[in-house]
């Protein structure tokens, strides 16, 4: 066949076959391998990706449109891309003008899954036109908007909230000035006012230090005065008189002292209108124990509250307290009663008590006791007869006596507001 140059040709051709076969090949397994690439690029592409043909079904989606609709690739394959839209007349529209153009876009639609739950996506229209520009169909491509949207919202939100902020602020501000102008006029006002406070406390303590001067002074003039009165007393005492007449003396002297005691401790204490009541007890009792000549002989019990007193009731009941506690140490404990019962334990127990505006005073001991048929008012000596003047007339009291063998009681109650 090689010496026949005409039949050498044909000899050639399966060879020429082979190799265009191999070319041919070779082109198709090219062509597969960019097809491949590209669907995986689609597939791996996270935005909406549909093609349609002419009639607007699905041809081809990528994975993230079909996890977005809620649908498979063969579920997607065939149906109409205007069912998944919420109005088909807008997007018919728009791939109508598609057609007419490069692509249409971007355009704001609302998109809809297998559930019907509205998607708000952001979309661009292409046309698929072949080598001769003859139209073969669409790619709607684009991408889910709802977190724009949202994010959009939150932006808006924001816009207003520091609009409102900015409003609330220069009110503020305007409140702020106006405040600080009142308040500004109001301190120039109380500087005013408290200028004129201190003035008028500035005259108060000078008027209340003339007044402390002036109440010292008249109870330095009252205390010498008692004092003198007490001096003149003893000078009388002193002129060689009897002993019943000197005992009287020394008694006269003794109710003055207590007095006296009563307006120290008006004094002493807090306010000049009261006096310490329960201290005045404690005090004139251990003097009168005293000048009694009583002292181991008999035996002080105080029951007395804390409890300050009017000193329009504290004068007379003071010399009432006197009276009664030296009666019972000249009386009820007397030399003779003492001499008999000496084996036996004498007590005076005083009380003084306050309830609800109720103020009651005893004196009472477990001496000799009160004569039988005994009466204040037919008594020769001016001691208890004074007590029950003082309380009846001084105190709008009342005065109760009790008495039997095992001793005497004098209970004064009456009604005071504090």
């Amino acid at each position: 066949i090689t010496i026949i140059p005409n039949i050498g040709h044909i000899a050639s051709l399966p060879w020429l076959l082979a190799i265009a076969f191999a070319i041919g090949k070779y082109q198709i397994m090219a062509s597969n391998v960019n097809y491949l690439l590209a669907d995986n690029v689609v597939k791996q592409i996270k935005e909406i990706i549909i093609f349609t043909d002419l009639n607007y079904q699905i041809l081809r989606s990528n994975t993230f449109t079909e996890k977005l609709l809620g649908k498979e690739y063969k579920s997607l394959k065939g149906l109409s891309v205007l069912d998944f839209f919420e109005n088909h007349a807008i997007i018919r529209a728009y791939l109508k003008r598609s057609g007419e153009k490069e692509y249409v876009g971007p355009i704001s639609a609302t998109m809809l899954d297998n559930q019907g739950s509205q998607i708000e996506a952001n979309l661009y229209i292409m046309p698929i036109k072949d080598f001769f520009d003859d139209m073969q169909g669409y790619i709607i491509y684009g991408h889910d908007h709802r977190e724009a949207l949202n994010l959009q919202k939150e932006i808006i939100v924001k816009q207003h909230a520091e609009e409102n902020l900015r409003a609330i602020s220069e009110v503020l501000e305007t409140r702020v000035k106006e405040r600080t102008q009142e308040l500004t006029e109001s301190y120039k006002e109380l500087q005013v006012k408290m200028t004129e406070r201190m003035r008028v406390e500035e005259q108060i303590k000078s008027d209340i230090a003339e007044k402390e001067v002036l109440i010292n002074e008249i109870h330095d003039r009252v205390k010498n005065n008692m004092n003198i009165i007490i001096s003149l007393i003893r000078v009388y005492d002193k002129q060689n008189l009897s002993s019943a007449a000197s005992k009287k003396f020394k008694e006269l002297a003794q109710r003055v002292n207590s007095l006296l005691l009563v307006h120290q401790n008006l004094y002493l204490s807090i306010s000049y209108s009261d006096v310490d009541f329960a201290n005045f007890i404690k005090t004139i009792a251990p003097e009168l124990q005293e000048f009694h000549r009583k002292t181991q002989k008999v035996e002080l019990r105080y029951e007395v509250s804390e409890v300050f007193l009017d000193v329009d009731y504290a004068i007379p009941l003071g010399i009432v307290i006197n009276e009664l506690i030296s009666n019972a140490f000249m009386h009820a404990f007397s030399d003779y009663y003492l001499k008999r019962n000496d084996d036996k334990k004498h007590v005076i127990h005083i009380k003084y008590a306050y309830e609800n505006g109720y103020y009651e005073i005893s004196v009472s001991d477990n001496g000799k006791g009160l004569p039988k048929n005994f009466d204040i008012d037919e008594l020769a000596t001016n001691g208890l007869p004074l007590t029950d003047i003082l309380v009846k007339d001084q105190i709008n009291g009342n005065m109760e006596v009790h008495s039997s063998e095992e001793g005497s009681s004098f209970i004064i109650a009456f009604f005071a507001s504090k």
